[in-house]
């Protein structure tokens, strides 16, 4: 499965196997506030596969926090207290 995101939504986006791969389209915004990340890829194990062209944003978080490994492509804008997390 797939997840698109191509509007605005509120954060953080907490991946689930089914959003791999994740693509957030040039129209597509995520804005997190508090300390949430912006996207949060938690610890399932998965390698997760990012596509950015829209923009990703976290007041007190990282703009993508990913627990395992992934793969991240950006055209767009990530920010947060750090733009990109990779623990795995």
């Amino acid at each position: 499965m797939s997840r698109t995101i191509n509007g605005s939504i509120t954060g953080p986006v907490v991946l689930g196997a089914a959003d791999n791969p994740l693509t957030i389209t040039s129209a597509g915004t995520v804005t997190s506030s508090s300390s949430s990340d912006g996207v949060d890829g938690g610890s399932n194990g998965a390698t997760w596969t990012i596509g950015n062209a829209g923009q990703i944003s976290a007041s007190g978080g990282a703009g993508i926090s990913l627990a395992t490994s992934g793969i991240v492509s950006n055209t767009g804008s990530i920010s947060g207290i750090d733009a990109l997390v990779l623990r795995g």
